[in-house]
């Protein structure tokens, strides 16, 4: 019984120790995300991942080299930051045509452009892009805190609340409840 006992406490401290280590890593990665978002905007965070790579872009594409002047890839890569300041990527169902369409462009140079500006294809870019601006009006504004994970979803553009779980986990390395939890608290000692 005394044996019992003694696992039982070690197992019970063992726990205890883990989820301070656990609420210790979830906090410092937070605040560090905080960092990150106050006083930029989801372009300059888009931007700051990767920074141009040459005069003249080129890059293997299948079979054919994809070869653009500098102009070309100027205007795109401005497009681009436009695109980032607005909210059209939230747009339900918006694919890599949309995004071609609105920028008047064709769907290779834009897999070229975030392949080689920002280090994604389209299905991360946008996903990346979608989870910062959420996260951006969560820190910005404080009635995004209030709203269940679904409506926060919706806003962002995705039609699956367990999607936008596993991008928000995906991006920001923490569940978005865990997230909103960390952002009142902070809010709560601010005040």
């Amino acid at each position: 019984l005394i044996i019992i006992a003694i696992l039982l406490v070690i197992v019970v401290l063992a726990v205890l120790i883990y989820h301070r280590y656990h609420n210790k890593q979830v906090k410092a990665h937070f605040n560090k995300i905080i960092e990150e978002f106050e006083n930029k905007n989801l372009s300059q965070i888009e931007s700051s991942l990767s920074p141009p790579k040459e005069e003249i872009a080129k890059s293997v594409s299948g079979e054919k080299e994809i070869s653009l002047p500098e102009k070309t890839v100027s205007e795109l890569l401005q497009k681009l930051e436009s695109f980032e300041n607005g909210t059209k990527f939230t747009t339900k169902n918006f694919t890599i045509s949309s995004m071609a369409s609105l920028m008047r462009t064709n769907t290779k140079y834009i897999n070229y452009i975030l392949q080689q500006y920002r280090g994604k294809n389209f299905n991360e870019y946008l996903n990346g892009i979608r989870i910062k601006y959420i996260v951006q009006k969560m820190i910005n504004d404080p009635k995004y805190l209030n709203y269940k994970i679904e409506y926060l979803s919706e806003i962002a553009g995705y039609s699956s609340h367990s999607r936008f779980t596993q991008m928000f986990k995906k991006e920001m390395k923490m569940s978005p409840s865990e997230f909103i939890t960390q952002l009142t608290q902070k809010d709560e000692m601010g005040m």
